[in-house]
């Protein structure tokens, strides 16, 4: 039985100490934190784990197997950091890091031991594995164009530009990256649905070593449901994702569906296979098959580009990650 401690407890961990309990045998969640303390014993009791005062108890601890960080994006990489130390495997929540400095510290420290894995967990998704496995087996030709349709119900109060790349849009930036290759350069403009100005919607465009496009919409005020979609264009055909696992109901002259309300429902499936696999990894079954600190850096560098492509209205290489 692997013993898993979580740190944070939100919508995002408390769905992590779900996942692990019910659906992820080989697992046990032994251990919590959060800020809030009500919040965390409240998951804890319900999962059977025991509350930690403070983070670094909780990893320094001793009697864990591996860490699940889903606190706030700016303390992913000072934790990554501290299970580093105590050589403890760490799954952490996207972004690895807030910068690209940040993340770039996490890979030195990590070195050769591969102790650090990064939650996209749509490279879990059974669709977008069926994308990846189009590319890869050449059943489409040669990849030319990826494809990717983000929305969400409604934004966070705390909306900006950046919290829309940082927090939706660089999933789509790691699926690109993975289906078609890594970016040579970036191009970005957003807009505002609303009359406050805020900008609630990027497009993004990727140029990709090799040749391939990307496109990205990432509209996170769609007001209708959480929807995300892909699709990869190749010489020789074209592979498409259908939104997942939804009913159409004929009534009254039309069709209705209805749309999940937030990401859990979605990608429900994807969030077992990534925790099983990861898992997997520290029982020494396998290596994680999923996102390194590798690729969380890669995705950051991607990230800031976008946002500076935003900021500028210009097209912006994305610097080597040598």
């Amino acid at each position: 039985m692997v013993e898993v401690g979580i740190i944070g407890v939100g919508v995002m961990g408390a769905g992590h100490a779900r996942y692990l309990t019910r659906s992820v045998p080989a697992a046990r969640v032994a251990g919590i934190y959060d800020l809030d303390r009500a919040r965390a014993e409240e998951v804890a009791a319900e999962v059977g784990a025991t509350v930690a005062d403070d983070p670094d108890q909780l990893i320094a601890g001793g009697s864990l197997d591996g860490v699940l960080i889903a606190s706030p994006d700016a303390t992913h990489s000072g934790l990554a950091l501290a299970c580093l130390r105590a050589g403890l495997p760490a799954l952490v929540e996207k972004p690895l890091a807030t910068n690209p400095d940040e993340a770039r510290r996490v890979v030195e420290v990590e070195g050769e031991s591969r102790l650090i894995s990064v939650g996209f967990m749509r490279r879990f998704d059974p669709q977008h594995r069926a994308l990846r496995q189009a590319a890869a087996d050449g059943s489409i030709g040669r990849p030319l164009l990826f494809r990717s349709i983000h929305r969400n119900p409604a934004p966070p109060p705390d909306l900006t530009p950046r919290l829309i790349v940082t927090g939706s849009a660089i999933h789509d930036l790691d699926m690109a990256r993975w289906l078609v290759g890594d970016f040579e350069a970036v191009r970005a403009s957003g807009r505002s649905s609303g009359s406050d100005g805020k900008v609630d919607l990027l497009l993004i465009e990727g140029h990709h070593a090799g040749g391939a496009l990307s496109t990205i919409e990432v509209f996170v005020a769609a007001g209708y449901g959480y929807e995300v979609t892909a699709e990869l264009v190749g010489t020789g055909g074209v592979t498409t994702t259908l939104a997942g696992d939804l009913t159409v109901t004929r009534q009254e002259g039309a069709a209705r569906t209805p749309f999940p309300q937030i990401w859990l429902e979605r990608f429900e499936k994807a969030y077992i296979a990534e925790l099983t696999a990861w898992v997997r990894s520290i029982s020494g079954g396998e290596p994680f098959p999923g996102a390194s600190a590798a690729d969380g850096y890669a995705d950051q560098v991607v990230a800031e580009a976008v946002m500076e492509a935003v900021a500028t209205g210009r097209r912006v290489p994305v610097v080597s990650l040598a």
